[in-house]
């Protein structure tokens, strides 16, 4: 299943993709145009999927998945890129939103 998510300003979309030929696969928004395709998130080791962004659109929320069934739920900052794993061994992938208060 491909999880999509609208960027806060409603200009971009993003994705999850094996992209560039890699076993992992990375983030990536896209403008509603088809133009500006940029990675945001990737890692030599693990699959990002299922991205959700903050509403303010300083941080993204993704499931990492390495060679276990079991995934992790991390906190990206957009920023500069710094992780905080706030879950581990989820079973299912698992489906975020943000609450805007």
């Amino acid at each position: 299943m491909i999880r999509l998510c609208w960027s806060p300003d409603g200009e971009s979309i993003l994705f999850s993709s094996r992209r560039e030929n890699k076993k992992q696969s990375e983030i990536f928004p896209v403008k509603l145009d088809g133009t500006a395709l940029q990675k945001v998130a990737t890692d030599k080791k693990l699959s990002l999927v299922g991205p959700s962004i903050s509403p303010d659109g300083r941080y993204l929320v993704v499931a990492a998945y390495g060679n276990a069934p079991e995934a992790s739920i991390l906190l990206i900052d957009l920023s500069n890129q710094n992780r905080t794993v706030l879950a581990h061994g989820i079973q299912a992938e698992p489906s975020i939103l943000w609450d805007k208060h």
